[in-house]
Order: structure tokens, then C-alpha cells, then sequence
């Protein structure tokens, strides 16, 4: 026959591991409400990011064309002035 202190000590047990279980689940909810609002922060940032990007690629892209489009044009150096 089973002592009952052994009982009371196998029920101790069985209702700190529920309390730790209980514990761990609410304690993990913050944890990835804080990592999901993180990641969210992330996010917004690297929308910011890339818009930043295509905005100084099409800047790039418009010098670049100003420029192939100056280097088209025949300068007033290059042709030769009539001789009087």
C-alpha cells in the first residue's frame, strides 16, 4: 500500500510542472508579440530601404542618359571652323 506522503509529494510535483507549463505558455506570448512587432519594424524598414534604392537607381539611370545623350551631340570643338 502506498504512503500518503508519497501521494502529497507526487501531487506537489504534478502542480509545479503545470504551473511551470502555464508560466511557459503566457511567457512565450510575449516573447512573440515582441519578435512579431520586431520583425514588423523590419519590414517597414526595408520598404523604406527600397524605395530609397529605386529612387537613387532612376536618378543614376537619368544622369547616365543626360549624359549618353551629351556625348551624342557633336561639340562645337570637334568641328573644324571655316578658314577665311
Amino acid at each position: 500500500m502506498p504512503d500518503s506522503n508519497s501521494n502529497k509529494a507526487q501531487l506537489g510535483c504534478g502542480t509545479l510542472i503545470v504551473i511551470a507549463l502555464i508560466v511557459f505558455f503566457f511567457s512565450g506570448r510575449t516573447q512573440m508579440d515582441d519578435q512579431k512587432r520586431s520583425i514588423d519594424e523590419l519590414k517597414s524598414q526595408v520598404i523604406v530601404l527600397q524605395q530609397k534604392v529605386d529612387a537613387l537607381t532612376l536618378a543614376v539611370e537619368r544622369q547616365q542618359a543626360m549624359k549618353d545623350r551629351a556625348t551624342a551631340m557633336p561639340s562645337e570643338q570637334s568641328v573644324p571652323a571655316k578658314a577665311q
